[in-house]
């Protein structure tokens, strides 16, 4: 079994992984960044496009968003394209990831992954939700695994509103935040890693979707995630 074979129900009776849908407000809680020049004529050339596979769309719509994400954090975060996360594959939890955020400038290893991106098959956002939410436990295993002797020095509180969990406390919160993304390139919808003070982990899914003529929303939340997050 690899991550894209997970569903919800596996993920919570192999993980203890719960879902839940909610607000993350993530639209609210950043600044819209004005997207450059490039971006905006790479973006326009695309759409004048027709874009027939995933791998169309990967190139010519998501790369150049992630790209212009890291030189508007002035190169301070990676991006991995097709790397093969492999963490514990006994568990299942192996496989390539359509794109990885890394909170480290360091493009030629993997450290601190933030952000696991899915390209929704077929402009299916749904069916890509259980796959991209096995690849975030995937990169907090990780982080765990590989960085925790510098992680547990961040301290991010996540924001949880889920009637059956409690606030977590100090105690309780992620050391680094963790996010995911599925998105078709045109529509890109969020989740997020969370932890409650009984050590229970949820995925909470964004009820809210974003398009791409928000842009400047859109890079305000990677900015986000990728660095003040």
């Amino acid at each position: 079994m690899s991550d894209r074979s997970f569903s919800f129900r596996q993920l919570q009776s192999q993980f203890g992984l719960g879902q839940a849908l909610q607000s993350l407000s993530l639209g609210a809680k950043t600044t819209a960044i004005e997207p450059s020049s490039w971006l905006l004529r790479t973006l326009e050339i695309a759409q004048s496009t027709t874009l027939l596979t995933e791998k169309e769309r990967s190139e010519r719509l998501i790369s150049p968003i992630l790209l212009e994400l890291r030189e508007q954090t002035h190169r301070q975060v990676s991006i991995f394209s097709g790397f093969e996360l492999t963490i514990q594959p006994d568990q299942g939890l192996n496989g390539e990831c359509d794109f990885i955020v890394a909170r480290s400038p360091l493009d030629v290893e993997l450290q601190a992954p933030i952000c696991t991106i899915v390209e929704a098959k077929r402009g299916e956002l749904e069916s890509a939700l259980a796959q991209c939410s096995a690849q975030v436990w995937g990169a907090y295993q990780f982080n765990q695994k590989f960085n925790s002797h510098w992680l547990s020095s961040i301290i991010n509180p996540p924001n949880i509103n889920h009637p059956d969990i409690d606030r977590p406390d100090q105690e309780s919160r992620l050391p680094l935040p963790l996010f995911g993304c599925v998105t078709t390139g045109e529509i890109w919808r969020f989740l997020q890693l969370m932890r409650t003070p009984n050590d229970h982990y949820l995925i909470a899914i964004d009820r809210e979707s974003y398009y791409l003529d928000q842009i400047p929303t859109i890079l305000g939340i990677l900015h986000y995630i990728a660095i003040v997050a």
